[in-house]
């Protein structure tokens, strides 16, 4: 149930990364206590990249 005043969650995003990839993402969110969904989601939000840029962390 989700908590009041807090969006629901109903969109799902398909990524396809390398294995070695998704190893780092996964400790990157584990290291902060954070799910993957919440740890890209705060990534992706945090600050939009100018066109040349390409990386989020």
């Amino acid at each position: 149930m989700s908590e009041p005043g807090k969006a629901q969650k109903t969109v799902s995003v398909c990524l396809r990364m390398t294995a070695e990839d998704k190893a780092v993402i996964e400790e990157k969110a584990r290291n902060r206590t954070l799910t993957v969904t919440e740890y890209l989601t705060r990534a992706g939000l945090a600050a939009r990249p100018s066109a040349g840029q390409r990386r989020c962390d």
